[in-house]
C-alpha cells in the first residue's frame, strides 16, 4: 500500500486513479470523469481559510498532498492523522473535454464527512451537510473549457455527539473525515434521468406476479419548478 501512496504523490501521480470504476454501476453516464487521485491539502485548526479567502484563484497553493477519497485519517490518503478533528480544505484543477460543450455538467460527490462547502474558479456553488450521503452540484453556467477549472471543498469533521456517527469515536473505531467517496464529473443532455425506482407488484394475496413497475423521475432543466415524473409496467418473464 506505501508504494500505491508513493506513486500517487510521486511523478506518476497523474498515471494512477484510485476506486477508478464508476462510483454508480446502477446509473451510469456515457460521459463521465473522475477526479479522484492526488489534490493538495490544508488543515485548518484555527478556521481563518473562509477569512483569508483560501478559496480564491489567487490563493497560495495548499502545502500538503493528499490522495482522494481516502480520509485524511488513512495511511492510503498519505496523511494518515487520526489526532485531528476541525476543518480541512482540498484544492485541485480540472479540464472540462471539449466534447461537453452544450450538455449540462454536474459535480458530484460520493461522501464528506460531515459539512462540505464547494468552490469552483473562486465561485461558491454550494453546501451539503452529512457525512454518508451523496450530492451533486449543477454546474454547467459555471466551468471553463478554455482554461483549467479550479475545485476548492472546505470539508468540517468535528465527530460531533449531535450528529449520526456510528462507531466512529475513539473506543470504537478511527473515524473518517472529509472526501471519502469518489468525486466526479460528468456530463447530460438538457433533459436527464434524476431518479428511479421498479416496484414488484403482488396480487391480493401479496403472492408476486412477476410484474414491476418502473417509475423514473426527470429532471427538466433550469428555469423549471417541477420535476416530470413517469411510470410505466413490464414483465420479468415471457407470458405464453
Amino acid at each position: 500500500m506505501a508504494t500505491v501512496v508513493g506513486v500517487l504523490v510521486g511523478q506518476g501521480m497523474a498515471e494512477v486513479i484510485p476506486r477508478p470504476e464508476y462510483p454508480r454501476p446502477d446509473f451510469e453516464r456515457t460521459q463521465w470523469l473522475n477526479l479522484n487521485g492526488v489534490w493538495e491539502f490544508a488543515f485548518d485548526p484555527n478556521d481563518v481559510g473562509v477569512k483569508e479567502n483560501w478559496f480564491a484563484p489567487n490563493a497560495q497553493p495548499f502545502p500538503l498532498r493528499i490522495v482522494v477519497p481516502f480520509p485524511w485519517e488513512s495511511k492510503l490518503s498519505g496523511i494518515g492523522r487520526t489526532d485531528y478533528k476541525g476543518v480541512a480544505w482540498y484544492r485541485r484543477n480540472f479540464i472540462i473535454p471539449k466534447a461537453w460543450q452544450g450538455k449540462r455538467i454536474w459535480l458530484c460527490f460520493g461522501a464528506v464527512d460531515w459539512h462540505a462547502t464547494v468552490w469552483l474558479n473562486g465561485e461558491k456553488v454550494g453546501e451539503h451537510e452529512g457525512g454518508y450521503s451523496e450530492f451533486r452540484f449543477d454546474v454547467t453556467d459555471k466551468v471553463r473549457f478554455d482554461v483549467p477549472n479550479l475545485l476548492v471543498v472546505r470539508a468540517v469533521d468535528f465527530t460531533d455527539h449531535e450528529t449520526p456517527i456510528g462507531k466512529q469515536v475513539q473506543w470504537w473505531y478511527t473515524s473518517t473525515s472529509g472526501i471519502w467517496q469518489t468525486v466526479w464529473l460528468e456530463a447530460t443532455g438538457q433533459v436527464c434521468v434524476k431518479k428511479f425506482r421498479i416496484i414488484p407488484i403482488a396480487d391480493k394475496r401479496h403472492v408476486p406476479t412477476g410484474e414491476m413497475r418502473f417509475e423514473i423521475w426527470l429532471d427538466w432543466g433550469r428555469g423549471t419548478r417541477d420535476e416530470g415524473r413517469g411510470s410505466c409496467r413490464g414483465s420479468a418473464f415471457a407470458r405464453p
